[in-house]
C-alpha cells in the first residue's frame, strides 16, 4: 500500500497553466483526458521532476518537489514509477534483470521474491525466463508495467501506455492494470484521449483543453455531462446542437432545435430562462430506435420520427445517424439492426429520456 497522501501540483509550462490536486484518499486513479497537444504529457512529465516549471509549485505531502523554475527534488528521489507508450525495456537485459533494474539496494534483499510477485501481479509471471526481443507488444508492456510497479512507487504515472496495442489486448491489460492498482493501493495518473480507456481506469477524469482545466470529476458526471462546449467535443458526445428554452415546468425543461421540440429533464442548480440559447448533448447510447406503432408517450420522454441517413459499423456495436431535424445519432446492436430491417433511408422512432438531455447555458451559436 502506497503512503502517499495528496499531490498537488501548480504548473507552468509551455502552454500548460494548470492546477491540480492528486488525492489518494478520494481517488485512487485520476485520468488526464483530452486531445493530443493539450498539455497532457507535459503535465506528467513536471510531475515526474524530468522537466522544470516556467513557474508554479508542485509538492507531495507538504514537501517541495519543484518550486518556480527550481527542481527542489530530482525525479530520482521522488519514489514515482512511470509507464510510456512504448515500454522502453532495455533491449541487453531479459525479462528479470528489467524488472529488478529499479530496485534500490535495501529492495534487493527479496529480489527474487519481489520480481516473482511483481511479474505475477502484472499477468507475466511466465515471462520470467524470457529475453525482451522474444515478447509481443502486450507482453513487453505487461513486463514494463512490472517494472515500474516492483519498487512499489508512491505514485504511478502511465503515459498513453496501451495506444501501440491491438485492441483486444488492450481490453484485457487495462483491466488488468486496474485491477493491479487496486490491490496494491497504488495511486495513479494516466495519460489518455480514449473514452473507453479513461471509463476502464479512471475514478476521477481531469479534462484538459489547449493546457487549462476544463472540467473534473466522476467518469460518469464528465463524459454525460460536460461542463462547456468545448468539453462536450472532447469527451465526443455524439449529438450536440444549439437550442433554445421553451418553458420550464414540472421540473423539466421545454427546449426547440430546429423547430423540433424536445423535454431535458431539469436539473437543480442549473437555471435557464425562457428564450435562452443552450447547447443540447445527448448521448448516442441512450437513443433507442424502433418501427412501426408506437407506445404510449411520458411526459419525460422524447419519442421523434426521423429517418436513417447513415450506418456505421463500430466494432461490436452500430452507429446509426439520424435525420429528426436535426443530426442525431443512436448505437444499437448488430442483431438490433438485423431485427429492426435498417437501411439507409428507413423510418425510424427515436426514444431517449429527458434525464439523457444535457443542457448547457448560455452556448454560442453552433453549426449543426
Amino acid at each position: 500500500m502506497s503512503s502517499l497522501t495528496c499531490v498537488h501540483a501548480a504548473i507552468r509550462r509551455h502552454i500548460v497553466d494548470v492546477d491540480l490536486e492528486i488525492n489518494a484518499a478520494n481517488a485512487l486513479v485520476t485520468v488526464l483526458f483530452g486531445p493530443s497537444g493539450s498539455g497532457k504529457t507535459t503535465i506528467l512529465r513536471a510531475v515526474a521532476g524530468l522537466d522544470p516549471l516556467d513557474g508554479g509549485r508542485i509538492s507531495c505531502d507538504g514537501v517541495t518537489w519543484n518550486d518556480e523554475q527550481r527542481i527542489v527534488v530530482p525525479a530520482r528521489q521522488r519514489e514515482i514509477g512511470y509507464l510510456f507508450q512504448d515500454h522502453a525495456l532495455f533491449p541487453h537485459l531479459d525479462v528479470r534483470g528489467n524488472v529488478a533494474y529499479g530496485l534500490n539496494r535495501g529492495q534487493r534483499a527479496d529480489r527474487t521474491a519481489r520480481i516473482r510477485s511483481t511479474l505475477a501481479a502484472a499477468g507475466a509471471g511466465h515471462l520470467e525466463n524470457r529475453h525482451v526481443r522474444e515478447l509481443s507488444g502486450g507482453e513487453a508492456q505487461r513486463v514494463a508495467l512490472a517494472r515500474s510497479i516492483a519498487p512499489q512507487p508512491r505514485l504511478l504515472l502511465l503515459d498513453e501506455p496501451f495506444s501501440a496495442l491491438d485492441t483486444p489486448t488492450r481490453a484485457r491489460l487495462r483491466a488488468d492494470v486496474r485491477s493491479l492498482l487496486i490491490n496494491t493501493g497504488t495511486p495513479a495518473l494516466v495519460v489518455t484521449h480514449d473514452r473507453s480507456e479513461a471509463l476502464a481506469l479512471a475514478d476521477r477524469i481531469c479534462v484538459i483543453v489547449e493546457g487549462r482545466v476544463r472540467q473534473v470529476g466522476a467518469p460518469e458526471e464528465v463524459f454525460d455531462r460536460p461542463g462547456d462546449p468545448q468539453v462536450a467535443a472532447v469527451v465526443g458526445v455524439e449529438t450536440a446542437v444549439s437550442g433554445v428554452v421553451a418553458a420550464n415546468r414540472d421540473g423539466v425543461t421545454d427546449v426547440v432545435v430546429h423547430g423540433v421540440s424536445l423535454v431535458a429533464a431539469r436539473v437543480p442548480d442549473v437555471h435557464s430562462a425562457i428564450g435562452d440559447e443552450v447547447l443540447i448533448c445527448i448521448r448516442a447510447e441512450d437513443v433507442s430506435l424502433s418501427v412501426g406503432a408506437e407506445d404510449a408517450i411520458s411526459s419525460q420522454r422524447n419519442r421523434l420520427p426521423a429517418h436513417v441517413s447513415r450506418i456505421t459499423r463500430e466494432g461490436p456495436l452500430v452507429r446509426v445517424d439520424l435525420d429528426a431535424g436535426f443530426g442525431l445519432s443512436s448505437y444499437i446492436t448488430r442483431p438490433a439492426l438485423e431485427d429492426l430491417g435498417l437501411a439507409v433511408g428507413s423510418p425510424v422512432t427515436a426514444s431517449f429520456k429527458g434525464q439523457s438531455v444535457h443542457l448547457i447555458p448560455r452556448a454560442p451559436a453552433l453549426q449543426s
